[in-house]
């Protein structure tokens, strides 16, 4: 009796074992999004911007191979219906408004987990691994995706562009992180005459390496802390367009550049959720940014704001946002306001109307946005 229930005991072990083992492959990924967003400026112009972006993740195990690695592919294609945007803002009141691109590889490589590290190595964009938290994914300024002591000074692999990159990724703990990207120091457009998005050129673009650390809260209330330095080095300026530099600063710096030049930018972002009461909450954020050296279009960023949950519906989920942004660019500073709602209508379907007031200098500019976003 001992014995026949000792074996009873072996095979149910080796079942759940082996059970185990068969629900923990993973299998393959495939997700499909579609932006559409309806722009105008109260009626004087109108402007219709489509983002469609399709995705897929294969697992190395998947496929009979290594465990812990996968191939990450993604492309995006934008269309939108007005050539020229409704706003001269600098700061891009719409995060994905760009000129039209067809199926334009977003990622594109393998990545591999060994313990707490994971590394990356193909091509690869910043807003991937980086200034997106849950709380600035709400809004639709481009500045709340990266800031624009970035996006404007470096010809980086930021949205709708990608570049060759190196990405490590260590969790030291729950809540501490740290990610370090290698990308090559300009990103260039797909499907251009004479240029590659897989160009890895140092001698001519330069090497561009961006750090974080970050640090997330795992208690009840919602926290995330996040420190950053952006370096570009290069041993050539090149023209003004590349660079981001006003013209004039341009070629008198490009004509004297033999050597190699460094430029960095830092940030720090903070979001806090202060309050909860059942499925409503309440919580702030700020970002600073700051880039010193004279060379830089933008050098200055700060933003500060407020995201308030399950304040306008009781059956779905909803988020209401308010920020409030100032970006001190070389020849004008910019301020800019947003208030957005986003409600999700169904598991695969949200509303997000958005108003945006924002003054460039002495140039005013009120926005007026309704953005649908179905996902499978």
């Amino acid at each position: 009796m001992v014995r026949k229930t000792v074996y009873t005991l072996v095979v149910i072990v080796l079942q759940m074992g082996e059970e185990r083992v068969v629900f923990a492959r993973e299998k393959p990924e495939v997700s499909v999004q579609y932006t559409t967003e309806l722009q105008s400026d109260f009626g004087r112009r109108l402007n219709w911007v489509n983002l469609l972006s399709l995705r897929a993740t294969v697992p190395m195990e998947w496929l009979g191979l290594w465990g812990n690695g996968k191939l990450e592919v993604q492309t995006i294609s934008v269309y939108k219906t007005s050539r020229e945007r409704i706003a001269g803002d600098r700061q891009v009141f719409s995060n994905i408004e760009e000129d039209n691109l067809p199926f334009s590889p977003f990622i594109l490589g393998y990545s591999q987990q060994i313990g707490k590290v994971v590394l990356f190595g193909g091509l690869r964009n910043v807003n991937e691994d980086y200034f997106t938290t849950p709380y600035t994914s709400l809004f639709t300024n481009s500045s709340c995706g990266i800031y624009p002591t970035l996006s404007a000074n470096y010809v980086l692999a930021n949205y709708p562009l990608s570049a060759v990159c190196l990405l490590l990724e260590y969790r030291i703990n729950e809540n501490i992180g740290i990610k370090n990207s290698l990308y090559n120091g300009k990103a260039y457009l797909p499907f251009k005459r004479g240029s590659s998005v897989f160009n890895v050129a140092p001698r001519r673009d330069g090497l561009l390496d961006l750090a974080e650390i970050s640090y997330t809260t795992n208690n009840s209330y919602h926290g995330t802390y996040n420190l950053g330095v952006v370096v570009h080095g290069s041993n050539r300026l090149g023209d003004a367009s590349d660079c981001r530099l006003p013209s004039k600063q341009a070629q008198t710096e490009t004509s004297s550049a033999k050597h190699w030049r460094v430029n960095y930018a830092c940030w720090f972002s903070a979001e806090q959720e202060c309050w909860r009461w059942g499925r409503y909450s309440a919580g702030v954020l700020g970002q600073y940014s700051f880039a010193p050296s004279d060379r830089n279009d933008c050098r200055r960023y700060v933003a500060a704001g407020g995201v308030f949950r399950g304040i306008l519906s009781a059956s779905r989920e909803d988020a209401l946002g308010v920020i409030f942004s100032q970006a001190s660019f070389s020849d004008v500073r910019e301020r800019a306001l947003e208030i957005t709602w986003n409600y999700t209508v169904s598991d695969h379907f949200t509303v997000q109307p958005a108003f945006h007031f924002i003054r460039t200098g002495n140039e005013r500019c009120n926005i007026a946005m309704l953005r649908v976003v179905v996902s499978y």
